[in-house]
């Protein structure tokens, strides 16, 4: 557990402590679930109609992106709780490809950063504060390629960081970190498959 996370530990149990008894109140709603930002290059260009489906050629975890300590099995388990993430994003609209293929954009992903959350804190600080404040994000570069000349099309650069407001995934190391593939997923699906020809709206019920 890092220095911050101690010290959030701490002070959520110090003031569960003091407010044993009484009722908290809820902060006030919100829709922003993630902080963004993003570097795109060639992007808009690389990725319009003339493609349908998304093939994933490559998924990786940098080493360097997991916390220090973790055993070969939990690399492993997060690499593949991450890349199941981003396929479901691609499916529930409709844009995961199975093959290569003509109208088919190849992406190669590195996940390079990776910040988990504290299932205790947020626990403890939910009951204290009325939210799980110890939020995770995650870092990607992505590559896209023509699955069928490789020509390499433009590069997307994301980093993602939820809120408290993202009570999803605030009760898993990587919860978070797997929602904002799952996120990406879906727009990169509005980008190439059925929603880039129809909309957003017509695969907005699909979508969890």
């Amino acid at each position: 557990m890092t220095p911050f996370k101690a010290l959030l530990s701490t002070f959520a149990l110090g003031g569960a402590l003091l407010l044993q008894g009484c009722a908290t109140t809820p902060a006030p709603p919100s829709t922003s679930t993630s902080t963004s930002t993003e570097t795109r290059r060639d992007l808009a260009s690389a990725i319009d109609s003339s493609y349908q489906a998304v093939f994933i050629e490559s998924f990786r975890v940098d080493p360097a992106a997991l916390p220090t300590g973790e055993s070969p099995e939990a690399r492993a388990t997060a690499t593949q709780a991450l890349l199941q993430a981003f396929r479901d994003g691609l499916a529930e609209r409709g844009a995961l490809a199975a093959q290569p293929g003509p109208g088919v954009v190849t992406v190669a992903i590195v996940v390079n950063e990776l910040n988990t959350s504290s299932p205790t804190v947020n626990v403890i600080s939910s009951l204290v504060a009325g939210l799980p404040l110890d939020t995770g994000g995650a870092a990607l570069r992505a590559e896209f390629f023509d699955s069928e000349t490789h020509r390499l099309l433009g590069t997307n650069d994301v980093r993602r960081k939820a809120t408290p407001f993202k009570i999803k995934g605030s009760f898993s190391r990587y919860g978070h970190a797997e929602s904002i593939l799952r996120e990406w997923g879906r727009e990169l699906a509005g980008r190439a498959g059925p929603c880039s020809q129809s909309g957003p709206k017509a695969c907005a019920s699909s979508a969890s």
